[in-house]
């Protein structure tokens, strides 16, 4: 039985003024106070809350429900970006904020509390023995959002309560898909190589001829043609635009697509929209002008033309990197609040940095074309129905297998109830080199395969026996024809699930090896 908990006016509601004002307001559908005017809407399961006036403008509205929480209940939440292999079930926390949703599971009571995407607020929970408690940040970077005459519809959101006999990770998915009813979805299984986790930067034309040669070779037969996507490294500034010149040892970005083509795969490449060498001063953040100030129409039409130049020279899929700490400074791990802190604001000032944020998802959107649209380091609750693709966790490895058992395995279990819900999901690459042993990637590429989720490898070419590349070529083929059913099955227990479920048979992966994991302080970065 499934009962919806909102539109439940909340009881109680306070809005943060820009001077440091609390204005309590009566939960109640109209509410006027200190120049405030809070008001909700209720319809179809979903709760609105808008906002308007404020003659000091707006930081956060708080809303409060006493509703208790079983007390044995475990609870999971969202991250602001990408996982950090940080994501669990836990017992309740009241001091820690969950972006965007939660949700809480004890003896066959499912509970889901969340926010629509595309928010016009960053949106996060806490949860305590006797309540929830949603907190809305519509500050512009940390400066309040003067909204003047503009009535602002800050987020939308849903909870429900289900007795079930399923295990979580059915109703996780469908809470997902109700968050986002209209997915930016790729028309075929995702796969192929990125050259990244073995080359870190150092390739060429040269390279790249040997990486698909091995990718065709892989792939033969498969209708479904994988994409070879150049990592960072082939762009003439390292790191930063302007995104139309290469490197030494590059063909020009034309020729290189044409040369992947010509190779039956389809081309890919990355680029870092926010940084670039010497723009204009008025162009520049505010926080740290070595960045573009995404709040600006004439920084969206540069990113935009970007996009556009890159998908004109026959790129079919382009990686967009390094967004949010570009505009925020931080990385999520560090978000222990809001994404925005110190004390900064955006060039232009009347939006909140959500809507921000969104109108940059928007026009990198615009300026793809035909497209598709890869996501990494961006924040995804905003980016659902904007982008193809998410890389959904930190970075995995090509050195050391411990960062990829830590970062992959934990944002595939946790987030893959937004694959295909938000998104399509990417948990990240297998690296396939000397310093990781074949018996840990088989069995990571194995279940991203099986999993339907994005599969990329970086493949050392001349390291593989015959019985490697004979097994790599067996997991394309399932990545091609999209997979299987996957679910974690200790994953309440576990931050790196061992036990999944895959076409409804169980199946145990081996994580560890005989010598266990090396400590966090010895890994390298990447």
């Amino acid at each position: 039985m499934e009962e919806v908990l909102f539109p439940r006016l909340p009881d109680f509601a306070e809005v943060i003024c820009g001077d440091g004002s609390e204005v309590f307001a009566a939960p109640k559908n109209e509410q006027a106070a200190g120049g405030v005017e809070l008001s909700f809407r209720a319809a179809d399961g979903w709760l609105q809350v808008v906002v308007a006036g404020g003659r000091a403008g707006v930081r956060f509205i708080r809303l409060r429900w006493n509703i208790e929480l079983p007390a044995e209940c475990l609870v999971c939440g969202d991250a602001w970006e990408r996982t950090y292999g940080d994501v669990s079930w836990r017992h309740p926390d009241p001091g820690t904020l969950m972006p965007w949703y939660f949700v809480a599971f004890h003896e066959g009571l499912f509970l889901g509390f969340g926010v629509r995407v595309r928010p016009a607020a960053f949106a996060a929970w806490q949860c305590d023995p006797r309540g929830i408690t949603l907190w809305l940040d519509l500050r512009c970077g940390t400066e309040p959002l003067m909204l003047g005459r503009r009535e602002l519809a800050a987020a939308t959101l849903t909870g429900i309560a289900i007795r079930t006999d399923k295990p979580a990770t059915r109703h996780v998915q469908e809470f997902c898909r109700t968050m986002c009813g209209d997915p930016l979805l790729p028309e075929f299984p995702v796969y192929g190589f990125n050259n990244w986790y073995y080359a870190y930067g150092k390739s060429s034309s040269a390279q790249l001829k040997k990486d698909a040669d091995l990718l065709s070779s892989l792939t033969r037969g498969l209708l479904n043609r994988p994409f070879l996507v150049i990592d960072d490294g082939w762009e003439r500034n390292r790191g930063m635009g302007p995104w139309e010149q290469t490197a030494d040892g590059y063909a020009d970005l034309g020729e290189l697509a044409a040369a992947i083509r010509a190779d039956g795969l389809r081309p890919g490449i990355w680029f870092r929209p926010l940084k670039t060498a010497n723009p204009p001063e008025k162009y520049r953040s505010l926080r740290d002008p070595m960045y573009l100030d995404p709040s600006l129409p004439e920084v969206l039409e540069w990113v935009r033309n970007d996009m556009a130049r890159l998908a004109g020279a026959g790129y079919e899929l382009i990686k967009h990197d390094f967004s949010t700490f570009d505009i925020f400074g931080q990385w999520g791990f560090e978000m222990r609040g809001f994404p925005a802190s110190g004390n900064w604001t955006f060039r232009k000032n009347d939006r909140s940095s959500a809507e921000i944020v969104l109108d940059f998802y928007r026009a990198l959107l615009e300026g793809a074309g035909t497209a598709m649209i890869l996501g990494c380091n961006i924040i995804g609750h905003l980016g659902a129905g904007l982008v193809h693709v998410v890389r959904s966790g930190d970075d995995t490895s090509g050195r050391v297998w411990e960062r990829t058992r830590k970062m992959g395995v934990n944002t595939l279990a946790f987030r893959l109830a937004q694959h295909r819900t938000f998104f399509d999901v990417d948990p990240d690459c297998v690296g396939v080199t000397e310093c990781v042993p074949w018996q840990f990637n088989r069995q990571w590429a194995r279940l991203v395969a099986e999993s339907g989720t994005t599969l990329f490898a970086s493949v050392l070419p001349g390291i593989s026996s015959a019985q490697e590349l004979e097994e790599m070529r067996a997991l394309f083929r399932t990545a091609a024809s999209g997979g299987s059913r996957v679910e974690p099955l200790d994953w309440m227990e576990s931050p790196a699930p061992a036990r999944w479920l895959i076409a409804d048979r169980e199946e145990r992966f081996d994580w560890y090896g005989a010598q266990g994991t090396e400590p966090e302080w010895l890994l390298p970065s990447q």
